[in-house]
């Protein structure tokens, strides 16, 4: 029977058609940690219903095809990419702080080494510009040790903190919104009604293995078109 050759699953099909379905129930046990749409699971769950029917199909020598296992072999491709972006996206290049060492054991993945890992942001991030065009708002930040834009070596992503409107905040603790994001710059969206009110808000990184580094200083920029 033919398979099709992927590195983070193993080749016999028996294998990948039970690697699929112990993957996808790890994840729906996560799901609410990990901010997993319900979207996405729906669609992984179509996807290994899908396998687990043509697997069932192929599987029978008396009544199979080449047809059969031709779509056993797509179907689980089809399966392997969906779960990749899932893992990819919530696990392995850590978009979520709440992803924990079991998670990469149970998913049979490794971190993200991309960058240099360090056992934890020593600074903050300083802001080169914030503006605001058509509700978005945009904030770029440099390394304050070489004045480079973007992420430093050892960090995989910012958390933001802000609040739109209100007092000045003192603390941290003030700004009830929280997002993780690898983009840089970050961009903020909001809508028509929360325009012409400004956003107070502070960053810190997020280190390759999940450690943060300390809050910004607060910033504030206002919303504009």
């Amino acid at each position: 029977m033919a398979t099709t050759k992927n590195p983070l699953f193993p080749i016999k099909i028996a294998d990948q058609v039970a690697d699929v379905n112990s993957k996808q129930e790890y994840l729906v046990s996560v799901a609410e940690r990990l901010s997993i749409s319900d979207t996405r699971l729906s669609e992984l769950a179509e996807k290994v219903a899908k396998v687990n029917a043509d697997y069932a199909k192929a599987s029978n020598r008396e009544t199979r095809s080449q047809l059969d296992t031709a779509e056993l072999a797509f179907a689980l491709k089809d399966c392997h990419q969906l779960l990749r972006r899932i893992i990819d996206y919530s696990v392995k290049y850590n978009r979520s702080q709440h992803v924990r060492p079991e998670d990469f054991e149970a998913l049979n993945v490794y971190r993200y080494s991309g960058r240099e890992p360090l056992p934890e942001p020593t600074h903050s991030p300083r802001l080169a510009k914030g503006s605001s065009r058509d509700n978005i708002v945009t904030l770029s930040f440099v390394n304050p040790l070489n004045g480079k834009r973007g992420k430093p070596s050892g960090c995989a992503s910012f958390e933001v903190a802000y609040r739109l409107g209100g007092e000045r905040p003192l603390h941290i603790a003030e700004l009830s919104e929280r997002i993780n994001t690898s983009s840089s710059p970050i961009h903020i969206p909001f809508s028509l009604d929360q325009e012409n009110q400004l956003l107070f808000f502070a960053v810190r990184y997020i280190g390759t293995r999940g450690d943060f580094g300390p809050w910004s200083e607060i910033n504030k920029v206002m919303v504009t078109r």
